[in-house]
């Protein structure tokens, strides 16, 4: 939650008065992750009141009122309703305009731990075009501003490199190690990237800086590679 939201009283709403963004992803119920917040929130309450702002909806030609979308905690809206809880402690937001709100659910969702590495590149970049500066998403996220900048920088890895970061049968023992290379890789230019996908010296390399060495040797050798050699990508 953002320091502004735990400056404010929460409000209890009605469940029913509540309802997700269209911009969040489902929930799945099904995970033992879920099982497990609602277990907790039967058990001990809500700790963190979810956050909310008031939206429009019409019937015919009556505005309804008293009605909200949810801008951080649908987790938590999902797992009160799912024990059957008739009202849940909601932060209303009523400053938000629809970009705002956007990147409030961006930083919700990043400070996440399940968020795979280029959903976190690509909401870090998007939070990057609103606010500017690198300093600024880091205070909000709580985390350094190389972080910031170098996950960012996963945006601009090629299509056949995020196919390989995004598949599910690939291997990869240390996916943070793995992720940070593809941050040193993503700083060339996507043509390159794609002809170093099947370096082996680039592949074996056990180290972040030995990576980084076959990364400029097997940069020097492709410079070095006639041109009727390589085949561009698409």
């Amino acid at each position: 939650m953002t320091a502004e939201c735990k400056q404010m009283e929460a409000t209890m709403l009605s469940i029913t008065t509540i309802h997700p963004s269209p911009e969040n992803r489902t929930v799945k119920q099904d995970t033992e992750q879920f099982r497990s917040l609602a277990q907790s929130l039967q058990e001990s309450g809500l700790i963190q009141p979810i956050v909310v702002r008031p939206i429009t909806v019409t019937e015919g030609e009556h505005d309804l009122g008293g009605v909200y979308e949810i801008v951080a905690g649908e987790r938590r809206w999902r797992a009160a309703r799912y024990i059957g809880w008739t009202e849940i402690p909601a932060i209303i937001r009523e400053d938000l305009t629809d970009e705002s709100a956007h990147a409030l659910r961006i930083i919700e969702n990043l400070q996440r731990e399940d968020v795979p590495p280029l959903e976190q590149a690509a909401g870090v970049a998007h939070l990057l075009k609103q606010y500017g500066d690198p300093a600024e998403v880091a205070s909000r996220l709580g985390v350094s501003d190389a972080w910031v900048r170098t996950r960012a920088n996963l945006t601009n890895l090629s299509s056949r490199w995020i196919a390989e970061l995004r598949d599910p049968e690939t291997d990869y023992t240390d996916l943070a190690k793995f992720v940070t290379w593809q941050e040193e890789l993503a700083k060339l230019p996507r043509d390159a990237q794609d002809h170093l996908l099947t370096d082996r010296d680039l592949a074996s390399a056990g180290t972040l800086s030995a990576f980084r060495s076959e990364l400029q040797a097997a940069t020097r050798r492709l410079s070095s590679t006639p041109w009727w050699q390589i085949t561009r990508s698409p």
